[in-house]
């Protein structure tokens, strides 16, 4: 399970810094994944074994090779309860409105979507979102965001303080891995494979090369550089 001689409290440190520098600490067996408003460019953070990208535009615009589901996150998620190991949200939540007006009764999409997210969760399942974040010029340039969240917008969906009571309609309780600024590019993907590079032959070529990637968010995080997205890593209890 854990590293020899390692307490929770270094664990959960050391792979809160991780997570920070791109290595994910995952043991977990990564069956499917779920990337929303995945364009032409569906990702896959966690390396699952098999891979289903939903979007709002047609199926004619989606060039990837995956499996593929037109609807409106928005709405809901036309998958049952307890069906992914992983979600992911890369530049997404920032589209997602805070509230609206339907059929004169006032909704919160963005509640709602996390609460969907959190059904069609396994029990510990991971839901990973990168997001332009207040108060980077990010957050508001494009004038398709229309939701704008801060570091302690997390806090809502997870942890101890997290604000069920409020009333706003989220159902569960995430827990927060990781929630902070992004200086590195996430946990690795198919097309970012480091740590399978470096553990399957560590003095190859490529491997330094992704050492020496490795080093440089390292140094990115150390020198605390002004990074434009947040990135939330969240579990949903087993």
């Amino acid at each position: 399970m854990y590293p020899s001689g390692m307490s929770w409290t270094k664990f959960e440190y050391l792979r809160r810094v991780l997570w920070e520098i791109d290595l994910p600490m995952v043991s977990e067996e990564m069956l499917i994944h779920l990337d929303l408003g995945a364009g032409n460019r569906p990702r896959n953070p966690f390396n699952a074994n098999k891979l289903l990208a939903c979007d709002v535009f047609p199926i004619s615009k989606f060039t990837a090779e995956c499996d593929y589901i037109q609807c409106d996150i928005t709405v809901e998620l036309p998958f049952p309860s307890n069906t992914f190991s992983s979600v992911s949200a890369y530049d997404v939540l920032e589209h997602v409105p805070r509230w609206e007006r339907r059929q004169n009764q006032v909704i919160f999409p963005f509640v709602n979507l996390m609460s969907e997210i959190y059904r069609v969760l396994k029990p510990g399942g991971y839901f990973y979102a990168v997001t332009p974040m207040f108060p980077r010029s990010s957050a508001f340039t494009d004038p398709t965001h229309v939701n704008y969240i801060t570091l302690e917008s997390v806090n809502y969906f997870g942890g101890p303080s997290h604000s069920k009571h409020l009333g706003y309609g989220f159902e569960g309780s995430f827990k927060i891995i990781f929630a902070n600024w992004l200086r590195g590019a996430g946990p690795f993907d198919p097309t970012s494979s480091l740590a399978n590079q470096v553990r399957n032959n560590p003095w190859s070529k490529i491997s330094i090369l992704a050492l020496l990637r490795l080093l440089r968010r390292f140094l990115l995080t150390v020198l605390n550089l002004k990074p434009t997205h947040g990135l939330w890593v969240l579990q949903k209890p087993k």
